[in-house]
């Protein structure tokens, strides 16, 4: 960021998970000119991304498959996505950062997409945005969840062109 900032720049924050060691980072990205810069450091990886200050609908992936969130996020390249590879992150990330919509695998090592919905109990705006998604092999727990909330579920595997109609759809509802 340059030191000189001329008035009227604004600054967006973006939170980041650190892989290596799970600390959360905040990155600051400058709006200038009628463009966005940000670096994006949340799987690890580094790049600038220009785009519109139009604000594009936010949709988070929550997903323990790193690959197929990669995946999901590239194809939802016309979303500003964030990426989450557990509960605890898709939380925090989830109440720094309003959402559009939540794409929050149900089955993951420690916090699981369980989890993430009982902690937001007492948060029925973000509940609402959360869809579930499964690869359909899930035990009695899980199924009796699914069967007790009204969030939509997505099953896995989903094609590209099923993904984005369905995001589409959810995003143009909001």
């Amino acid at each position: 960021m340059r030191a000189n900032a001329p008035r009227g720049m604004t600054q967006g924050l973006q939170i980041v998970r650190d892989a290596a060691d799970s600390s959360v980072r905040i990155r600051i990205g400058t709006v200038e000119e009628d463009r966005t810069r940000t670096t994006s450091l949340v799987d690890g990886s580094s790049s600038d991304v220009i785009e519109s200050p139009v604000a594009r609908p936010r949709v988070l992936i929550v997903d323990d498959e790193q690959a197929l969130a990669r995946s999901m996020a590239r194809a939802l390249s016309a979303y500003e996505t964030s990426i989450a590879h557990d509960g605890v992150q898709a939380l925090q990330l989830m109440r720094a950062i309003e959402f559009d919509l939540v794409l929050c695998d149900v089955m993951m090592p420690g916090m699981g997409g369980m989890d993430v919905y009982d902690a937001l109990a007492n948060e029925p705006a973000q509940l609402s945005r959360i869809v579930f998604m499964t690869g359909g092999a899930f035990g009695d727990r899980a199924r009796a969840f699914l069967d007790s909330i009204p969030n939509a579920r997505l099953d896995k595997p989903i094609s590209i062109g099923e993904l984005r109609r369905f995001v589409s759809v959810r995003v143009a509802g909001r």
